[in-house]
Order: structure tokens, then sequence, then C-alpha cells
């Protein structure tokens, strides 16, 4: 994981993934767009929608670490490849689909590929970049996510208008095939960067040997924490200024401000990542601590003005979703730091799988408590996260992380 000088190589591999990521995220983190049309022309239910957006998440999830250790052993190249032919290959059999059997089939296959695409994203940046540089690409990466999300709201509902839901999904395999097509182009084609045939020796897929790693399970708890908090934003943020009386403009303006701000928290999170300490180590664990910070102090500053309504919690979103969306990026490069070149993809895929899987399974929890207490009690359970990521991260230190760029001993 040596870094190269600043050139057309890092350059083509970092706009090659944010292209990728982008476009397969309209059907990830963007699919929701399409649920009125998709509820319409299929005659799904509320359960059955749920079915349909459940099954690429927990396929995803599920196929993570399983394919960070196929791009450690192969590396990312080939493994683009498949997934640039899969993602597109389901996409278009969604399209095609006659019922909720055959979306919810097609649509958790892509959940496989976008897992591999994502897999291969992150090794790419982590063996090109130097670790000077790694924290700001992956958060450039991780950017693309929310702006993909974006498209998706633009893209989908105007494409189906036109042509229906069919027309949607099958320009969505257009964009996201040929896109992680141009990146398999540009990444690297070898299982570890430095050349030292070390993707021979022992990268079998070690769960084990990556818990063991120091600082890998306080990452991964510190992943499990702060996802609920996310994905209460996320998934409730919208629903609850509705509940409270805004009209779908005031809805879709929380919108914008979520999406825009976890951009912004994405690439600052990931450059203040970079900065070296006066012992010359990249900050990457007192970003993730500056990131609790703020995620307390936005949450409880939501809550406490949520009975103004939207007029003060569209703008007091900005500071909430800065930091609720901060942390993906950072805590992924750690985790494929901690992890060593060797076996950065199973790290990465580790640390991916937890934020995934705690997100799908603490929705109908949060739900839940929407009903019970209110919408207002899921910004006090934001803020409580937060704090116990905090105390999660002291004594973290001691760990060192930029020593990935070396190869094991």
């Amino acid at each position: 994981m040596t870094g190269r000088g600043h050139g057309p190589g890092e350059r083509a591999v970092l706009v090659s993934a944010v292209a990728s990521q982008a476009t397969v995220s309209i059907c990830s983190w963007g699919l929701g767009a399409l649920v009125p049309e998709l509820a319409a022309e299929f005659a799904l239910t509320g359960p059955a929608i749920g079915l349909v957006l459940a099954a690429g998440s927990v396929s995803t999830a599920l196929a993570l670490v399983p394919a960070g250790a196929l791009v450690d052993r192969v590396g990312p190249r080939r493994p683009l490849l498949v997934g640039a032919v899969g993602v597109a290959a389901c996409l278009i059999a969604a399209g095609y689909a006659s019922g909720l059997g055959g979306l919810v089939i097609a649509f958790g296959a892509f959940g496989l590929f976008q897992a591999v695409i994502t897999l291969a994203g992150a090794v790419s940046i982590l063996h090109t970049f130097p670790p000077a540089r790694r924290g700001t690409a992956m958060g450039v990466r991780q950017m693309a996510v929310s702006l993909g999300g974006l498209l998706a709201a633009v893209l989908l509902p105007g494409l189906a208008a036109l042509g229906g839901v069919r027309l949607a999904l099958l320009t969505s395999a257009a964009l996201a095939g040929a896109s992680a097509l141009a990146f398999a182009l540009v990444s690297p084609a070898r299982g570890v960067a430095n050349g030292t045939g070390a993707a021979q020796r022992g990268l079998a897929l070690d769960l084990t040997g990556l818990l063991r790693r120091p600082g890998m399970v306080r990452l991964l708890a510190l992943a499990a924490v702060y996802v609920i908090s996310l994905a209460a934003v996320l998934g409730f943020a919208v629903a609850g200024l509705r509940a409270d009386g805004a009209g779908p403009v005031a809805g879709s303006a929380l919108f914008v401000v979520v999406s825009l701000s976890a951009m912004a928290a994405r690439l600052v999170w990931g450059r203040l990542a970079d900065r070296r300490g006066p012992d010359g180590v990249p900050r990457r664990w007192s970003t993730l601590r500056a990131i609790w910070v703020v995620l307390v102090l936005g949450a409880l500053g939501y809550w406490a003005l949520s009975p103004i309504g939207a007029v003060a919690l569209v703008p007091a979103m900005a500071v909430l979703a800065f930091g609720a969306f901060g942390a993906n990026g950072v805590l992924q490069l750690i985790a494929g730091e901690l992890a060593g070149p060797e076996r950065a993809g199973q790290g990465v895929g580790l640390a991916s799988m937890v934020l995934f899987g705690v997100s799908a399974l603490v929705s109908p929890v949060h739900g839940w408590v929407a009903d019970t207490f209110g919408y207002r009690a899921l910004w006090l359970i934001c803020a409580g996260c937060g704090l116990v990521c905090l105390l999660l991260t002291d004594g973290t230190r001691r760990v060192v992380p930029s020593r990935i760029g070396e190869a094991p001993a």
C-alpha cells in the first residue's frame, strides 16, 4: 500500500471511483425515490415495498467480507469487471420483472454485485493513495454515495414519468455498468500494491485474525453505535418533520440539506483525518472524536429546536447531518489500515458489514420509538450514540493505523 506521487494515475482512480460509487448508489441509496412508481406499477403493499428495499441492503451486508477477501487475493480490477456486468444484468432483470418475487431476487442479486464494486473501490483507493492523502480520497469517494441519492431524486421519477419503471431501471443499469467498467480499467490489477508476492500467502478469509488486530474490535463497536444515529437521520428526519405538520416542500428541502451536508462532511472529515499531529501520525482517531462532538451538539440542538418547526429544523439539520454522516469514510479507512495491506479489503468489508447490518436491524426499532415516544426521542438517541462513541474512542491514541502503508512483518 505504498503511495505514489500525485499524478494522472491517482486522479483517474479517484474520478472513476466517484463515478462508479455515485451511479451504483442511484439504485441502492436512492431507490426510495422510485418507490411510488414501483408501488403503482407492481401493486406493492407497504410490507412488500420494505422487502424490495431491504433485499439489496441485506445481501450487500452478507457479501461485503467475502468480497473483501476476493479483492485482497486477485486485486480490484477483475472483481470490478464482474461487478460491472452483474449490477447491469440485475437492474435489467428488475426492469423486466413481472412481480414482487422477481424484484426481490433482482435487487437481492444487485446487492451482491454492489458489495464487490464497493469493496474494490475502497481497496483501489487504499492501494493507490499514500497515507497523507488517503483520508481525503476516501472522503471524496464516500461523498459519491450521497451524490447518488441526489441523482436518483432527480433522474428516477423523471425517467419513470417518460417511460415507466423499466426505463428508469434500464438507464440506471447502463450508468452503473459503464462507470464500473471504466473504473476497472484504471484500478490496480494485483492483489497487493507492494509487489512482494504476498498475494500468494495466506489471503483466505480470516475473521479471527482481523479481530485480533489492535484497535479493530473497538473500531467495529464504534461503527455499530455510530450507525444507529445515521439510520435515524436518514430514515426518519423527513418523516418526523412531516408528522409535525410541515408540507412536502419542507420535507424535500430537508432531504436536500441532509444530502448536501453529508457530502460536505465526508470531504471535510476525510481531509482532517489526513492532517498529522505532533507525533507525525495522521489524525485518524482525533478526527473521529471531533465527529462525535458535532454529532452530540447537532442532535441536542435539533431536539431543542423541534417545537419551532421547519423554519428552524431545516437549517439545524445541516449541523446534525454533518456529524451523523461524517464517520463512514474515516471508519472504513481506519479498518483497512488496521487490517494491513494484505487484508485491507477484508478490514473494510468487516467495518462496512457492521454499518450496513446494524443500520438494517435498527430501523424497525427506530420506527417503534417514533410511534411510541414521538420522533423527537430519536434525536436524543442520536446524542446518546455520540456520547457512547466518545467514551469508546478514549484511549485509541495508542493504536497507530497509519502503519498500514507498510508491509506487515
